[in-house]
C-alpha cells in the first residue's frame, strides 16, 4: 500500500491539505470529472502523485550532484 499523505507531506511540505481530493486540485493530478473514493480516479490520482513526487525527488538529487 502507499500512504499518499506521508508521501505528499515529505515531498510537498507546506500544502494547506493532504487529502487526496485536495492534492488533486493543488497539484493538478487529473481525472477532473471523478469524485473522491471512486476507484478509477483514486488510482489515477495516486499514480500521478507518485510520478510527480518521484520527479521532484530525482530533480533534487540531480541538483545535489
Amino acid at each position: 500500500t502507499m500512504d499518499t499523505v506521508r508521501l505528499a507531506r515529505g515531498v510537498f511540505p507546506g500544502l494547506p491539505s493532504y487529502k487526496l481530493q485536495e492534492l488533486r486540485i493543488t497539484l493538478n493530478l487529473g481525472c477532473n470529472t471523478g469524485t473522491a473514493h471512486r476507484a478509477g480516479c483514486d488510482v489515477e490520482w495516486t499514480a500521478v502523485l507518485l510520478r510527480k513526487a518521484l520527479t521532484v525527488l530525482i530533480e533534487a538529487e540531480n541538483k545535489r550532484k
